[in-house]
């Protein structure tokens, strides 16, 4: 059986083999909040917020209980894929990678 993969969701079906659609968000992107958009970008949007999103019956809201539906993107983000995908622990799993997180630049593309 195929590893489950982020966002850890059963309901999207998402495993090592059979992975998105996944939008990669930048710079300036509106994100709507939806339950699929919140499972899929929650860690990053409350990174950029710096607090966490509450999600209950009320819907979304900030800590104060100000309501928000959605949220534009202050950063890039890259998908970061290993060459041997059964056995590769990249974006799949831990997640996309905000473009202040790299460090380096490509010199030669194998």
């Amino acid at each position: 059986m195929p590893y489950i993969t982020l966002p850890f969701w059963d309901s999207l079906g998402w495993n090592i083999r059979n992975f998105g659609p996944l939008y990669i968000p930048k710079k300036d992107d509106t994100i709507h909040f939806d339950e699929k958009n919140v499972r899929i970008y929650r860690k990053y949007i409350e990174w950029e917020l710096g607090h966490k999103i509450i999600w209950d019956s009320l819907g979304f809201r900030n800590p104060d209980g100000s309501p928000i539906d959605c949220h534009v993107m202050r950063q890039n983000y890259y998908f970061m894929c290993g060459d041997n995908a059964p056995n590769s622990l990249d974006s799949r799993f831990w997640g996309l990678v905000p473009e202040e997180f790299i460090v380096g630049r490509v010199i030669f593309v194998y």
